[in-house]
């Protein structure tokens, strides 16, 4: 495709103050009457991250892991470009104060933490390999949880929270202070997910019927080591309040599993991290990747999950008949269409995403902006927003 329109490096300015104030009176309404459960627009969360935004500029991502400096300097740019053209329903114009700079591994830490080699890309996200456990399972018996900040990625953990803490309190950013920071992501991986990292997804899938005393301590460990680290970075670290009243985590790898292993297998371990870290109420996040379809009912269920990340592979209309309209649910079209379609194309498969059965009665979230591939031109963003805008209109 030809060059963008409009030009992602020609985005500098804020929008005058009259476009501000109605596009910013828009997204409060729609996002408010989605959450009091009379929804006039389904809300598309959109934004753009890191990952789009060093496609467009030309900088190395691995600069971010590395450098706390510049991970302060481009997610505060990020968060300009952000303010600066609405690809979705949040607020644009200069604000009050910037949001916080965070600490993000991306989906590296837990694995690195336990001994997964890890690896860093000039231009795409780190990710991490196989861990110790593949080849020698039996060599579990000999580990222990490591001190949460004695790692690589522990100790520069700290090194970024203390250069953010102290930027926040001395600099501020286009005339506005910065939050202080926070870390960023889900509180987890879940444990099903970093037990794939340690032992192999294969290898720890065929345990479970071929050695499931071995797959069951495995999950043991997994599950305590995820509970001190939480308890370390979020409740000593940041000082959050514990327990956690919006407990959020993911735990992608379940998606191989039917129905009846997840429950009978897996789900007794997000439970132990509900009963030790989060209220027992039904205001609680999992986000899923992959086709999830056959977990939704339950999950529905439990009584402490109010908000299932699906995103593209679910079947929306088929998750409302099982689960009921009480669930939150999220969803997108793929990832392929928005970087390669026609508007006609992105148009229609969002119109074919939106449907009144999918709509339901709200408690559905569009997503767009980290959900879209790298490389995918500032053009087709906008498409993608207005398409939800024309589609998700409740009648």
């Amino acid at each position: 495709m030809g060059a963008p329109y409009p030009n992602p490096s020609d985005i500098s300015e804020y929008p005058p103050p009259g476009e501000v104030a109605r596009h910013n009176d828009e997204v409060r309404a729609v996002w408010e009457a989605c959450r009091s459960d009379r929804p006039t627009r389904v809300p598309c969360s959109g934004g753009i991250g890191l990952r789009q935004h060093q496609a467009w500029f030309g900088y190395s991502l691995k600069e971010v892991f590395f450098d706390p400096e510049a991970a302060w300097k481009r997610q505060l740019e990020v968060q300009k470009f952000n303010r600066c053209i609405a690809t979705g329903d949040g607020e644009i114009g200069l604000p009050e104060k910037w949001a916080p700079v965070v600490v993000h591994w991306m989906n590296i830490a837990e694995p690195e933490w336990l001994g997964c080699p890890v690896h860093f890309e000039e231009y795409a996200a780190p990710w991490a390999d196989f861990g110790p456990l593949r080849k020698r399972k039996e060599i579990l018996y000999e580990m222990e949880i490591p001190g949460v900040f004695s790692t690589p990625l522990g100790r520069r953990t700290l090194e970024y929270m203390d250069c953010f803490r102290d930027k926040a309190a001395r600099e501020e950013f286009d005339g506005r202070p910065v939050a202080p920071p926070t870390y960023a992501g889900f509180y987890t991986q879940g444990p099903f997910e970093l037990a794939c990292h340690l032992r192999g997804s294969t290898e720890l899938c065929t345990d479970i019927y071929e050695d499931p005393t071995y797959f069951h301590d495995l999950m043991d460990f997994c599950t305590r080591a995820i509970i001190v680290r939480i308890k370390a970075i979020f409740g000593g670290l940041l000082s959050v309040p514990m327990p956690f009243e919006h407990f959020a985590y993911s735990d992608d790898s379940i998606a191989m599993l039917s129905p009846e292993a997840f429950q009978e297998h897996v789900w007794p371990y997000h439970r132990r991290m509900f009963d030790e870290l989060a209220t027992p109420t039904r205001t609680h996040f999992l986000h899923l990747c992959g086709s999830v379809q056959q977990h939704i009912p339950f999950l529905a269920n439990t009584g402490l999950i109010n908000y299932v990340g699906t995103s593209y592979p679910i079947d929306i209309p088929r998750a409302r008949r099982e689960a009921g309209d009480d669930l939150w649910l999220d969803t997108a079209i793929h990832a392929d269409i928005v970087l390669r379609g026609s508007a006609e194309a992105i148009d229609a498969a969002v119109a074919a995403k939106l449907t009144p059965e999918a709509k339901g009665k709200g408690r559905l979230v569009f997503m767009g902006g980290n959900y879209i591939a790298p490389g995918t031109t500032l053009d087709k963003f906008l498409m993608l927003y207005e398409s939800v805008k024309r589609h998700g209109v409740y009648r």
